[in-house]
């Protein structure tokens, strides 16, 4: 089963015998201490670059995280100065993780991650989204919303959409924050989560979806 699926090694020390890694999307792969890839990992992340629909269910601790991260990077354009992928998380912290995540692998790329949630200075975030637009904006529905809303941060050219804990967003309530910040993202965005209101809109595409199994 899922929970009985290898997670990725983590080496807290690069061995001599392990050959380096190029200097491109890969490198911040190695320096971040993965040596092979997890189950999830090894089926989600091709189809997810290819932008097949993927369901990628996993539980704590299996690189669910660092999945999307990867996919995300692989398909962001860096000479592009814009955001192009926005991630949703029901909690500042981790969103602020995943911020973390996403700045380890794309160190070497040069790809660039706001962590765009309350309690922080809101005219500090809008010139930061303003100034020098993030590649990815990792995010609580709510002020993800506000920046859209108030068009801080452009949707133009956001062509990859990642609910993390999509149930436990849904379950405190975010479902209509999540489906007005939808509304508002180009109808070609590869989404990930999960089919909001899959009778008032089946339309909404079910591309990539990312959820942690409860563990029992």
């Amino acid at each position: 089963g899922v929970g009985s699926a290898p997670t990725a090694s983590r080496n807290p020390r690069p061995s001599s015998r392990e050959p380096s890694c190029p200097a491109s999307k890969g490198s911040g792969i190695c320096a971040y201490g993965f040596e092979k890839p997890s189950a999830i990992q090894q089926r989600a992340i091709l189809p997810c670059i290819k932008g097949y629909d993927v369901i990628a269910q996993a539980q704590s601790g299996t690189g669910k995280t660092a999945t999307f991260a990867i996919s995300i990077l692989q398909q962001v354009e860096l000479e592009l100065k814009a955001t192009q992928a926005l991630v949703l998380a029901p909690t500042r912290e981790l969103a602020q993780q995943i911020q973390k995540v996403v700045m380890a692998l794309g160190d070497y790329m040069g790809a660039s991650c706001h962590a765009c949630i309350g309690g922080t200075n809101v005219r500090a975030e809008v010139q930061k989204l303003q100034l020098e637009a993030p590649h990815v904006v990792v995010g609580t529905p709510g002020r993800v919303f506000d920046m859209l809303n108030r068009r801080y941060l452009s949707p133009k050219f956001i062509k990859m959409f990642v609910l993390d804990e999509a149930d436990e967003m849904l379950s405190r309530g975010f479902k209509d924050q999540i489906y007005d910040i939808f509304q508002k993202l180009s109808g070609n965005t590869q989404v990930g989560g999960p089919q909001i209101t899959p009778k008032s809109s089946p339309k909404i595409p079910k591309k990539i979806q990312f959820w942690e199994k409860t563990e029992i």
